[in-house]
């Protein structure tokens, strides 16, 4: 990547986002409609992502796009760049804001590592997904649990009820499904990338 956008990146003055699903909902390359074209020593790409996280203010985007010969590549393209159009859609989260990025001939910056960067950038995602699914549950539960210290039904509070109190005591399991996704991740800088397949007793680990 240009040095301008990692060294920006470094010092917290550049926003980046990644744009990989079009109008077929799909991660997969065989959904990918987004072309790169040859351009003197750059490229330039066409086609419409959709769901962009955060583009309306983000300063560059990594696009997923196949070039002349159908190989999947990431490409960096600037946001204030002729040829980009970004447009806000309405989302039921309003702290999750995305758009569509529509592309027109828009200069582009090619990433090395082809078909393996975009497999690799899949992977990371989907552990950055997970870990945020599981902040989510988490808060959810600790919410749920004060409710029910101070809920009263039939004069009694319902933390006391067998049911309820059975599904608090679910709780002291948190710090293992709280550790996965960072035993993932960190694997995964490794070169090899480690599953983590989730129980109620922990989980097992085992090689891709």
């Amino acid at each position: 990547m240009n040095s301008k956008w990692l060294t920006a990146l470094a010092e917290g003055k550049a926003i980046g986002t990644v744009a990989v699903v079009e109008s077929a909902g799909s991660i997969e390359p065989v959904d990918i409609a987004t072309v790169a074209a040859k351009d003197g020593a750059g490229w330039r790409l066409s086609g419409v992502k959709m769901l962009v996280p955060y583009a309306n203010v983000a300063d560059f985007i990594v696009v997923a796009a196949k070039n002349n010969a159908g190989e999947i590549a990431l490409f960096v393209v600037d946001t204030k760049s002729a040829g980009v159009k970004i447009r806000a859609l309405k989302n039921l989260d309003l702290t999750r804001r995305v758009s569509r990025v529509e592309l027109k001939n828009a200069p582009a910056e090619l990433l090395s590592g082809g078909a393996g960067l975009f497999a690799k950038l899949i992977d990371v995602a989907a552990v950055a997904i997970a870990a945020d699914s599981l902040g989510g549950t988490e808060r959810a539960l600790e919410m749920a649990v004060e409710y029910s210290k101070i809920r009263e039904q039939f004069g009694k509070p319902i933390g006391i009820v067998p049911g309820a109190e059975a599904c608090g005591g679910r709780n002291r399991r948190r710090p293992r499904a709280r550790a996965s996704p960072g035993l993932v991740c960190g694997s995964s800088c490794g070169g090899k990338f480690l599953a983590r397949g989730l129980d109620g007793e922990g989980a097992a680990l085992r090689y891709l």
